[in-house]
């Protein structure tokens, strides 16, 4: 098992993109939509073993909202699987969707209620 752990320290797991306004198919869905905005955010985990746990818990909370947000087409997760790195992908309609999306109550709640687990 030790003889493994080389080989995936630099591993990474990720969520296949997804989300309600793209067809794996076709692209993005959204009638009359030529351009998108994709936010990206890269987070460097610490802290306790329980306030990464939150922290993924949170991630959770949020992802679930992800659907019923105005502007939202869909997004991907992606993480190390020995190591301390996250990414998140979201792709939005517009500015003003992925706006609203950061200033909402449970993003914001998340952002403050996870700070403890990142490590800068």
């Amino acid at each position: 098992m030790l003889g493994l752990l080389p080989a995936i320290a630099g591993c990474a797991i990720s969520t296949p993109f997804k989300g309600p306004g793209y067809d794996r198919n076709r692209g993005v869905t959204i009638a009359g939509e030529n351009k998108v905005v994709v936010a990206l955010t890269e987070a460097v985990l610490g802290g306790s073993r329980s306030q990464r746990s939150a922290f993924w818990d949170y991630v959770s909370q949020v992802e679930a909202t992800l659907p019923g947000r105005p502007g939202f087409v869909g997004y991907a997760l992606r993480r190390e699987i020995i190591g301390n790195r996250a990414w998140t992908m979201t792709v939005w309609t517009d500015e003003e969707s992925l706006d609203g999306f950061v200033r909402s109550d449970v993003h914001q709640a998340a952002i403050r209620a996870s700070m403890e687990a990142l490590a800068c």
